[in-house]
């Protein structure tokens, strides 16, 4: 079989049907297929995107893993031969140069109301591609998001308690995601490994699994105040200088070390702060600085970030 020629998006189409399986689920919420393939002495990440697929439209996009300045991406319809078709609910059939391959999206498990405390706001249930399934809520004071695990959704992996954590926090075997349980039992979604981040794999966080086209400027402008200092956003948290952007909602702590994490949310509940307030100590510095492109200080205090 020829190798795909990476400058030409139709013949990476190819070649992923190609290695594809004849049925495929597609998890991530805002409908993204994701794929890795490894040409020659490269590896090329990338995915296929469903979201126009009402109108028989694929995208598709890549990178070279190991040379992020050569990045590809293009849209295929039935006038490029790409044949993109429902086949039942939550279902296309995807063809092209004969070879045929069958795409189900799956649909998020629907939350329970019983999952928001007092001062929460349900915003949306989220598949995210690691399997697990979140719900996304707002809070009006402090003005943040949080992905809180939805207890109702089957979880993909088993969930570790990090001993000696005070409040209590478990992480995933396979995702290493960090989670906060707070004082209603709620698993929060606090720590995602910076090596997954780095990597943009299945485990770099929920960030860009926001179901498009949610009415959330507000909600963003609140969360993130170094909004009015970057960038115009639409309605729906688009950047209107930068198309095909948006703002990442990640109220979560990239973490290189868990025994890190550990001792500062330790510091914070041995000075009386809640387990939500610890996570909002933690995460807080991180959102901020998130838009900015800085990096956070190593020796930041959580008692610092907790005053701010």
């Amino acid at each position: 079989m020829h190798a795909p020629q990476l400058d030409d998006p139709l013949s990476v189409l190819r070649h992923v049907l190609r290695h594809a399986p004849e049925r495929n689920l597609v998890y991530p919420t805002e409908l993204y297929f994701y794929f890795r393939f490894r040409a020659g002495h490269r590896w090329i990440s990338g995915n296929l995107r469903f979201t126009d697929a009402p109108a028989s439209i694929l995208h598709i996009g890549y990178f070279d893993e190991n040379d992020r300045s050569f990045v590809r991406a293009s849209s295929f319809d039935a006038t490029d031969g790409v044949e993109l078709s429902r086949s039942g609910p939550g279902r296309y059939a995807v063809s092209w140069g004969g070879i045929a391959r069958e795409f189900v999206l799956v649909s998020p498990a629907r939350s329970e109301p019983d999952l928001l405390v007092t001062g929460e706001e349900f915003v949306a249930d989220i598949v995210d591609d690691s399997g697990h399934s979140f719900v996304l809520v707002w809070a009006a004071e402090p003005s943040t998001f949080r992905y809180v695990l939805n207890p109702h959704a089957l979880s993909p992996e088993t969930l570790d308690p990090i001993p000696g954590s005070t409040p209590p926090l478990f992480v995933g075997r396979e995702s290493r995601f960090v989670f906060l349980f707070d004082e209603s039992g709620r698993a929060i979604l606090l720590g995602v490994h910076a090596s997954n981040i780095r990597a943009n794999n299945y485990y770099d966080g929920p960030f860009d699994q926001v179901p498009p086209g949610f009415p959330l400027k507000d909600k963003l402008q609140a969360a993130y105040p170094a909004l009015a200092h970057r960038s115009e956003i639409d309605p729906h948290g688009n950047y209107l200088g930068s198309p095909g952007q948006r703002v990442a909602i990640s109220p979560y702590v990239p973490y290189d070390s868990i025994d890190a994490l550990v001792t500062k949310a330790a510091a914070g509940h041995a000075r009386g702060a809640t387990a939500l307030q610890v996570w909002e100590g933690l995460t807080l510095a991180w959102r901020r600085a998130n838009l900015w492109g800085e990096e956070l200080a190593p020796d930041t205090a959580l008692g610092d970030l907790l005053s701010k």
